[in-house]
């Protein structure tokens, strides 16, 4: 019997140096396979081997939301202004508590006045106090669309791996989110949509634009919600520039949608989130759709 306890304890022992010496990723961010209990971060199930109860521990505590540094946490106890889709898991990014006069749309930096003192770009909402008071810009978003920042924000998205979700990226606010099964086409059964966290093509796109210019393309709507939109100028493929965008698929029915980056090495790029099984990825233009600049 004393024989067949220290087995037990033995394999225990082995099993848990094993266990601390794993390592795993979640979305491109790098964390340890831990049993649920002795995880003082996030736990994400499916990412490790061995027991149910063994999930990648994730510890993310700092952020950035344009070069303003934050904490990593639950919204309900952040004191100062809160953004989401800069942490992993459910945490959003908490930047520390501001003056009453400072106010942040998209990330944006702004001041809280009266509207009729302001010279730049109002949007209500963001600001305490007085109705009258509403938070200004200095220059309206989207009205001056730099697309090198919309490049910029899906290239983020491409280096942190985020996976194709069908559905994903149509929350109320643009970023990775849990997807949906519900009209799921993907060769990959069962659908893995409703239990993971990522981007179809037009959540990229939004993605890229939402915090790239501040435009809601698309106001979270899919490929035919984008195409018609107010911010869309058809343009042709001739006259396509980095950032502008491309549909596929007839005018009103369209199925994909993808980033137009420019030429590297002489050669046309661009950003997808292509299809279930594949990560947001950097590859050569496919042509032959629909050309759109939006501002």
């Amino acid at each position: 019997m004393k024989i067949v306890i220290l087995l037990v304890v033995l394999l225990g022992m082995l099993s848990s140096t094993t266990l601390a010496a794993t390592s795993c990723k979640v979305n491109g961010n790098a964390g340890t396979c831990q049993y649920t209990s002795d995880c003082s971060g996030e736990s994400y199930p499916g990412f490790c081997p061995g027991s149910v109860d063994v999930e990648c521990c994730i510890h993310l505590t700092s952020c950035s939301v344009n070069g303003i540094a934050g904490t990593c946490k639950d919204p309900s106890s952040c004191s100062g202004h809160s953004e989401g889709n800069y942490c992993t898991g459910s945490g959003e990014c908490c930047i520390p508590e501001s003056p009453s006069d400072v106010c942040y749309v998209f990330g944006e930096k702004g001041e809280c006045k009266s509207s009729s003192s302001c010279t730049g770009h109002v949007v209500a909402g963001h600001c305490s106090g007085s109705s009258s008071n509403e938070c200004c810009l200095e220059e309206a978003p989207g009205n001056d669309v730099n697309y090198t920042k919309v490049i910029e924000q899906a290239r983020s998205r491409v280096a942190a791996l985020w996976p194709y979700v069908w559905g994903g990226g149509h929350n109320p606010y643009a970023g990775p989110s849990i997807g949906t099964c519900d009209g799921y086409t993907g060769i990959i059964q069962p659908c893995p949509a409703d239990s993971t966290v990522g981007l179809d093509c037009s959540g990229l796109v939004r993605d890229a634009f939402y915090y790239g210019a501040g435009i809601d393309y698309g106001d979270g709507g899919g490929t035919n919600q984008q195409e018609p939109s107010k911010y869309s100028h058809f343009i042709t493929y001739e006259e396509r520039q980095p950032g502008d965008v491309q549909f596929f698929g007839p005018r009103g029915d369209t199925y994909h949608v993808i980033l137009y980056v420019g030429k590297i090495h002489g050669e046309d790029y661009m950003i997808e989130a292509e299809e279930t099984g594949t990560t947001v990825h950097e590859v050569p233009l496919r042509t032959g759709g629909t050309w759109v600049r939006v501002y």
